[in-house]
């Protein structure tokens, strides 16, 4: 059985969190939504972003599904998010032969790729030079992905604020490197990474700020909206104690599973209040 279908049958069965899906794929929305906040739009504007996502494994997928839902939220039954999947054979579309069941969803129509001069396994440099993703997203642990060849397409971005999230980590298999991003890709560029870069000196008193997009930041946010479920008393317990333990937290609120929802819900606390304010510097 795919390891996807797997964690989503364990969650229904256990009070169970996989930081590697689940907890990627919140702080990943919480990076997402901050990129819409800081850039001067309204959060609704999230369902009209262009996201590449590169990486078609259980992270990438995961990614994926917390993102349509937070744009089904937004939206209704009418969502249509402009979402690309690139795995190893290159763009997924319904073309594609046995593709993954877990990716399906996010395979594109033919024609739909057709219209702006892709098609079924397209390259990244490709996609990205058709698509102008607002936000280019890499999850497909090999390093070095995003080519300066990559970086420099984001230029023509429809954002004049384009994020790039270089995910993977350790370090080596970081899809590029902070100094690269801002060289190629330019000094308006929000970045993520879910390896430690020190910030980079752009000259001129510039600087470019790095902002970690590992997901042990979420474990503290999904806890607060577990624990905030309960009596006021469990809150304060929680601020004093099990801040960063997940499962206590669960434990705590008497939640059975780890839902959806609730890290949803702890991605938008966590952007409202850490990205904004703390984690992402607008240049």
């Amino acid at each position: 059985m795919e390891l996807t279908s797997r964690v989503k049958m364990a969650r229904f069965q256990t009070v169970g969190y996989s930081h590697k899906d689940v907890g990627t794929a919140g702080v990943a929305l919480a990076g997402l939504l901050g990129v819409v906040r800081a850039q001067g739009r309204p959060l609704s504007d999230f369902v009209n972003q262009k996201i590449v996502v590169v990486g078609a494994g259980s992270a990438g997928l995961g990614v994926l599904n917390m993102a349509y839902q937070a744009v089904s939220r937004m939206t209704g039954s009418t969502a249509s998010p402009q979402f690309y999947l690139i795995d190893k054979d290159g763009l997924i579309t319904k073309e594609r032969s046995r593709v993954d069941p877990a990716a399906a969803p996010f395979a594109k129509p033919v024609g739909e790729v057709q219209s702006i001069g892709l098609r079924e396994g397209s390259d990244l440099l490709e996609v990205v030079k058709k698509v102008k993703p607002h936000v280019l997203v890499g999850l497909s642990g090999v390093g070095g992905i995003f080519t300066e060849q990559v970086l420099k397409a984001m230029r023509d971005s429809d954002s004049p604020k384009p994020a790039i999230f270089a995910m993977s980590n350790p370090t080596d298999n970081a899809e590029c490197t902070a100094a690269d991003a801002f060289m190629h890709a330019g000094e308006t560029l929000f970045f993520g990474s879910g390896s430690p870069f020190p910030n980079v000196d752009l000259g001129n008193g510039k600087v470019g700020y790095v902002n970690q997009a590992n997901n042990m930041y979420l474990f503290p946010g999904c806890v607060f909206i577990l624990c905030y479920l309960l009596l006021l008393i469990c809150y304060i317990l929680f601020n004093i104690i099990f801040l960063t333990r997940i499962g206590l937290g669960a434990l705590l609120s008497g939640a059975r599973i780890v839902s959806d929802g609730m890290l949803q819900a702890a991605a938008e606390w966590y952007e409202l209040n850490k990205i904004i304010s703390n984690k992402i510097k607008i240049n």
